[in-house]
């Protein structure tokens, strides 16, 4: 997806989670500033948005975004929720993955406050249910390609 491709598009979503590398950079735009897919989707009516800096490391990525989900369905507000997560991963992390490469790519901005969770409980489980599968199916991927390397090499 482009970030133009949001500009005209109306989506009903109190947050959109970019976890994927790099989708708060974007090109530096003359009285416009940063034009990212970020800014795509305040664009289309999304407040808030949760989006990384630089490339990020999946395993750290599906602890933190796991993390994350969980203080959401708990009811925290968007920044404490990302702000505990980082918490927990660093709890449980060794010296290597404490290293801020790991964990300070995610940043949030926009609307902070907590997800009305009236409307839309059993849409967010699914939601965070399809998100898992999706993480898992990647991480999966990413295993079978690294065995097929193996063998070739």
């Amino acid at each position: 997806m482009n970030t133009y491709e949001l500009f005209n598009m109306d989506l009903n979503a109190q947050l959109a989670v970019l976890s994927a590398c790099n989708t708060g950079s974007g090109v530096l735009q003359r009285g416009e500033g940063i034009m990212s897919l970020a800014r795509g989707f305040f664009y289309a009516g999304v407040p808030s948005i949760v989006m990384t800096l630089w490339n990020v490391e999946d395993f750290s990525g599906v602890e933190l975004m796991t993390s994350f989900y969980t203080a959401l369905a708990e009811g925290k507000s968007k920044d404490i929720a990302l702000q505990q997560a980082k918490l927990n991963y660093l709890r449980n992390s060794d010296q290597l993955k404490a290293h801020p490469h790991f964990w300070a790519a995610y940043v949030d901005i926009g609307d902070t406050a907590p997800l009305d969770m009236s409307k839309r409980i059993p849409y967010l489980w699914l939601y965070i249910g399809l998100g898992f599968i999706l993480i898992a199916g990647i991480i999966f991927n990413m295993i079978k390609v690294r065995q097929r390397k193996n063998m070739h090499h």
